[in-house]
């Protein structure tokens, strides 16, 4: 007869074992399958119940200082999943910290085998080093074009450094955020790498985005396209999200201005269950109001002063 208790304890001590190794030793659970001769899905198991049984017990230190009061405020002001407050700082270091506490969001709300979007967002690509937080094994998909800019790194080096923390997979495609025309829009968006990604928009389970006021120095997307913006502007955009125009009701403003822009319509991203929007500056406050107030994102990382902005 097998001993229930015995079998228990050297359930428990592969779990600590298990744990150590993920956790402190920084192995991907592949990597631990294979030392340990078990399957990835076992790995996963054992990590899942060393958590539950409290054989390991997590300490998130968010980046910055979390305001809770702030972050329950926005929570309660807007119907939001979830709201993320950190504190004020130089706007090069400001970024960084946003995106780092994102990723520990992330590390909250993303299930074991999810797939998880990842747009341009100026915050993210700031990311100096990730945090030292667990990700499930998932697989990381680019949502939209390089966003054009030389300050920042990209989102396929993002979406690279994710997929090796996690030991998941990706799906990337090399492509402008702005394309100079509709014909070469078309023709990126014609790329097998791009339809492949694109067809995968449906079954994500998480986002991570930017909001951006459709207005002079508030848009990366709108500064990049003089040429269209006012069309836009006149067809009702008032804000954009994903870097695409959207007008006070969070739809997507179609025309000349969408027709450049290497990305899904909002309405396509929906169905997702978590739409989070990493943003600052409070001067886009009424940009994210519209995008919170429609349904475009549901869980909001802001500093301080967007908080206070968005509450005012």
């Amino acid at each position: 007869m097998v001993d229930a208790s015995g079998s228990h304890a050297r359930e428990r001590a592969l779990m600590a074992h298990v744990a150590r190794r993920y956790y402190h030793g920084g192995r991907s659970k592949s990597e631990i399958a294979d030392e340990l001769f078990l399957s990835r899905f076992k790995v996963a198991r054992l990590l899942d119940a060393a958590r539950r049984t409290g054989v390991v017990q997590i300490t998130i230190d968010v980046p910055g200082d979390v305001n809770d009061n702030l972050s329950r405020e926005l929570e309660e002001a807007y119907q939001l999943r979830r709201a993320v407050v950190i504190d004020d700082g130089a706007e090069d270091q400001l970024l960084a910290r946003l995106g780092e506490a994102a990723v520990v969001l992330l590390s909250e709300v993303v299930r074991e085998g999810e797939l998880v979007g990842i747009t341009s967002a100026r915050t993210m690509l700031a990311i100096h080093e990730l945090p030292q937080v667990p990700l499930p094994l998932c697989t990381f998909v680019q949502i939209t074009g390089e966003l054009p800019r030389t300050d920042a790194s990209n989102v396929i080096s993002l979406i690279r450094i994710l997929t090796r923390r996690t030991g998941g997979s990706a799906q990337v495609f090399f492509a402008p955020m702005v394309a100079s025309s509709e014909d070469a829009w078309r023709s990126y968006m014609a790329q097998p790498e791009v339809r492949a990604a694109f067809a995968r928009f449906r079954e994500l389970s998480v986002l991570i985005t930017g909001v951006g006021a459709w207005a002079p120095g508030r848009s990366i997307i709108y500064d990049h396209l003089p040429d269209v913006r006012d069309d836009a502007t006149r067809a009702g955009a008032v804000a954009e999200a994903l870097g695409i125009p959207i007008d006070a009701h969070g739809r997507t403003v179609h025309g000349p201005a969408r027709r450049r822009i290497v990305a899904p319509d909002v309405e396509t991203l929906m169905g997702t269950r978590e739409r989070i929007a990493v943003v600052f500056d409070p001067a886009r406050a009424d940009a994210v109001r519209v995008a919170a107030r429609n349904g475009v994102i549901n869980s909001i990382v802001t500093q301080r002063s967007n908080a206070e902005a968005l509450l005012a």
